[in-house]
């Protein structure tokens, strides 16, 4: 019951440095620091990937990070922030029928400040 972690040095996913299995609802205030991994603090991305059970019914997702991020279930994107930017949050409220649905996030930092953070409710 998580999601597993994929972090790369780069912002292109083209080094993969570290896994991890995480949380479902993803948070991570890096700030001036990075992921670990021998990664360091700016240019390098992430990516999420889970089968998660959902319950069934209107779902909002909030995705909030700095810099760029972007949200897929079940491979329909849903919000995306693929951009250089300050903390910044944005929604997508989907149906979605009971069982497991599949969740990717991608994510980038370039420099400055590092933050992602992934929830939803119903």
């Amino acid at each position: 019951n998580s999601m597993y972690a994929q972090y790369y040095s780069g912002t292109s996913f083209n080094s993969r440095s570290g896994t991890a299995c995480e949380n479902y609802f993803i948070y991570h205030d890096w700030g001036t620091g990075g992921p670990g991994f021998g990664i360091g603090s700016n240019n390098f991305s992430a990516r999420y990937t889970g089968s998660v059970p959902f319950a069934g019914g209107w779902y909002t997702f909030r995705l909030t990070s700095d810099d760029g991020s972007r949200l897929w279930v079940d491979n329909s994107l849903l919000i995306n922030g693929w951009q250089l930017q300050a903390i910044t949050s944005r929604y997508a409220t989907v149906y979605l029928a009971p069982g497991r649905h599949n969740v990717r996030v991608d994510y980038f930092e370039a420099d400055g400040g590092a933050y992602l953070d992934l929830t939803w409710w119903r």
